[in-house]
């Protein structure tokens, strides 16, 4: 490598490669308060239709009770009718049903209680709840209606419970349509509720990477106001120890760890920069006059002792044309007082792109 070329940017090592931004949706963020319209009113409806719905089944719910309550005094009628029309066929005498079989029935169980419990109060405790139930059972079969009478009030709950039935066959109708708008508009809320969840994603999403994009430009504005306060100190009037003690801070500010061989001693060039496991062999020249071959040759002597990938000569000064073609021919970087901004500034890559 010769002269630097400006075309090659200079990549600072804490600088991760660009990764691909997943699209973001475009859209106009004032449908958002335009679709939260459209979703209270939907939830209104939805409301409305709720409450509605609501009434209709409570009031199926109560002819449901009519039609069972309907339903079993229509049968106990029925059982009384019965049981009387039997009794005036057989000319059974129905008070003496009522009043013999409860204490024969308590009778007979208390005894058959007493010989498996073996426990009198238990077994007449027993005996007496199944005689006063099949005397008050009896009774309301035997005493009271006639048979006329039973039919008839048959008939009538029969008549409530298929009035009850056709009253819930009416509201099952008028249900349905409530019931498929109530699903069609909880289906729209529910996909209205899940647009509004996507469409704030993208717009906290962007939110999020104009941040993170504003920050990134905050952080390059400030790394290119230090560079310049850099740049623009009195870089050309530095001399020896001060200029190589400027470009530490230089190349620091780039981004790249620095040894001074001072340290370790010379051999040829006055800092070792490493980028990763990369490293160069500057030779630092604070000259007035121009820098000859002397300084590459150093340069490239000190980069095969320090085992360096690539080696450079940095000046404030020109470089001579023999310096110039020695460095062509060696891969010898310069960066020299035409170049010395873009090198401060970053633009200059110090390390080929095939080997970072």
């Amino acid at each position: 490598m010769g002269l630097a070329s400006p075309d090659e940017p200079h990549r600072s090592p804490n600088q991760s490669t660009h990764q691909p931004v997943t699209p973001i949706e475009s859209f106009d963020e004032s449908i958002i308060p335009e679709l939260q319209r459209h979703l209270n009113e939907v939830a209104a409806r939805l409301a409305e239709e709720s409450r509605e719905l609501s009434l209709v089944r409570s009031d199926i719910w109560a002819e449901q009770t009519k039609a069972s309550q309907s339903h079993y005094k229509a049968l106990r009628f029925e059982t009384v009718r019965n049981s009387r029309r039997w009794a005036e066929e057989n000319n059974v005498w129905r008070l003496g049903i009522v009043l013999a079989v409860p204490p024969t029935v308590g009778t007979a169980l208390f005894i058959v209680s007493d010989l498996f419990i073996d426990s009198a109060p238990w077994s007449a405790a027993i005996a007496c709840l199944v005689a006063t139930g099949s005397f008050a059972s009896l009774k309301s079969r035997y005493i009271g209606l006639t048979v006329e009478e039973a039919e008839r009030k048959r008939i009538e709950h029969t008549t409530l419970e298929q009035n009850a039935s056709q009253r819930i066959k009416d509201l099952r109708e008028r249900e349905r349509p409530i019931a498929e708008r109530y699903s069609r508009l909880s289906d729209e809320a529910e996909s209205l509720s899940a647009r509004l969840r996507q469409l704030r994603a993208i717009v906290s999403q962007r939110k999020r990477e104009e941040a993170k994009a504003l920050e990134a430009l905050n952080s390059r504005r400030r790394t290119e106001e230090r560079r310049r306060t850099l740049y623009e100190m009195n870089w050309k009037a530095m001399r020896s120890v001060e200029f190589e003690q400027y470009l530490i801070l230089v190349f620091k500010e780039l981004g790249y760890s620095v040894t001074d061989t001072q340290v370790t001693g010379d051999q040829g060039v006055d800092l070792i920069v490493a980028d990763g496991s990369l490293r160069l062999a500057v030779q630092v020249k604070g000259y007035h006059n121009s820098v000859g071959n002397s300084a590459v040759q150093e340069a490239f002597a000190g980069m095969a002792f320090y085992q360096c990938a690539m080696c450079a000569v940095i000046t404030n000064s020109r470089f001579t044309p023999s310096a110039i073609e020695l460095a062509q021919k060696v891969n010898c970087l310069m960066i020299h007082e035409d170049n010395f901004q873009k090198f401060v500034m970053g633009q200059i890559r110090l390390f080929p792109a095939t080997l970072t």
